[in-house]
């Protein structure tokens, strides 16, 4: 206990017992605050500001230029390899075929045929629509002549 009261003693020596420092520790440090930009400075900043806007722009402009072409190349890689994948799962290919339409009109029916494997398609036979129905008209390979009308010739209508 005599330390204490020589430590203390010390202490009351060194400041006087009603000054209100003796009780406040400071500590001084940095800390990030908004300070006021005025004039000159301010106006510089602005310039720079954009000028970096418009750098950055440009540099997105030329990376642009780069990845969309790879990016398309990608989505077109990836799409035939998912063609070529689907093609080895069904263990066969999707290519124009020459097929055969055959319409019956003694039994109102019309049938898909593939010519290269006389495999019948869509299901089989089905009926006739009104429009398959109608037959086609052969014409023959005598060159049409053109007829002008003396009352449409005036009015520049033309009859062939």
């Amino acid at each position: 206990m005599a330390r204490t009261k020589k430590n203390s003693e010390t202490n009351s020596t060194n400041a006087p017992k009603d000054d209100p420092e003796k009780d406040i520790e400071r500590r001084q440090f940095k800390r990030e605050l908004p300070v006021p930009l005025q004039g000159e400075e301010l106006n510089r900043k602005a310039v720079k500001a954009a000028q970096q806007r418009a750098q950055a722009a440009e540099m997105q402009r030329e990376l642009d230029d780069v990845v969309k072409p790879k990016k398309r190349a990608i989505r077109k890689l990836e799409s035939d390899a998912a063609k070529l994948e689907k093609e080895v799962a069904e263990k066969s290919k999707t290519e124009l075929v020459l097929c055969e339409e055959r319409r019956d009109f003694r039994v109102n029916e019309v049938i898909v045929v593939r010519c290269d494997t006389g495999e019948v398609l869509d299901g089989g036979p089905r009926a006739l629509t009104g429009m398959e129905r109608q037959r086609s008209m052969k014409l023959s390979d005598a060159k049409a002549e053109t007829v002008v009308l003396p009352d449409a010739a005036e009015k520049g209508a033309v009859k062939p």
